[in-house]
């Protein structure tokens, strides 16, 4: 079960893009429509792209700000629907060879909602960012190896103190 909340980022797949989206609801919803692990439907907002003409992208005018898109009732990527779910609405299960097989697609795509969300991974993350966490990480771990090792020296001492 997935621990999404309200305010949370999660990844949005929408129109074939990868986007970040801000949560504003979690669903309480029927089990048709929870992910593999019970990941909940979200009510999500994510900024578009910006506008391309001739290629290049669309300069904004100075004090623009971008409209945010909402989207409602987004399963989680791993989402399909039990086969009880499928013979109770009439839904075809997509075969191969199946000359009907695009609206089959369409159809469980329509029941499903508008894109697919996952949680964040760290290779989704900008290399950069993830290169900003790791030299982060490695100055935390320095400076708490330090303090160790002051400490053993303060220990050491004291000890040595008791001795003489």
């Amino acid at each position: 079960m997935s621990n999404v909340k309200r305010g949370d980022v999660v990844l949005l797949k929408v129109g074939g893009k990868i986007y970040n989206a801000l949560v504003h609801a979690v669903c309480a919803t029927e089990a048709s429509h929870l992910g593999e692990n019970g990941e909940p439907m979200l009510h999500l907002s994510y900024l578009p792209d910006e506008p391309v003409v001739n290629g290049k992208p669309k300069v904004p005018p100075i004090g623009y700000i971008p409209e945010s898109v909402m989207i409602h009732g987004v399963v989680h990527a791993s989402h399909e629907f039990s086969p009880e779910y499928m013979r109770s609405h009439r839904l075809r299960a997509v075969v191969e060879d199946d000359p009907q097989k695009i609206q089959a697609e369409t159809e469980i795509r329509n029941r499903r909602g508008a894109g697919e969300w996952t949680l964040p991974t760290r290779q989704a993350l900008s290399p950069s960012y993830v290169k900003s966490l790791q030299d982060r990480y490695a100055a935390e771990k320095a400076r708490a190896d330090a303090a160790e090792a002051e400490l053993a020296q303060l220990k050491a001492a004291k000890s040595s103190e008791g001795e003489v």
